[in-house]
């Protein structure tokens, strides 16, 4: 994907709320190469980085990080139904 192999930008920071957007940043959200974030408004601290050694689970088997969006992982405030 042109966002994590662009050589323009130091940074770039995206919003979205679609798991298939996510699914293209799996590998590199594993290898610390992308950074995510979750806002949670019913927190006291209400926006916290996900930390990826907490999803490996999810990862060995064989869930993206769409798959766990869609399923609803509290972890990365995704759907509830």
């Amino acid at each position: 994907m042109w966002m994590q192999n662009s050589t323009s930008v130091q940074q770039i920071f995206l919003s979205t709320h679609s798991p298939d957007l996510l699914d293209q940043f799996t590998e590199g959200f594993r290898k610390g190469e992308v950074a995510l974030f979750v806002c949670d408004l019913d927190a006291e601290e209400s926006i916290h980085q996900v930390d990826p050694a907490k999803l490996e689970l999810f990862f060995q088997n064989g869930y993206d990080l769409g798959d766990m969006y869609r399923v609803g992982e509290p972890r990365l405030g995704g759907w509830p139904f």
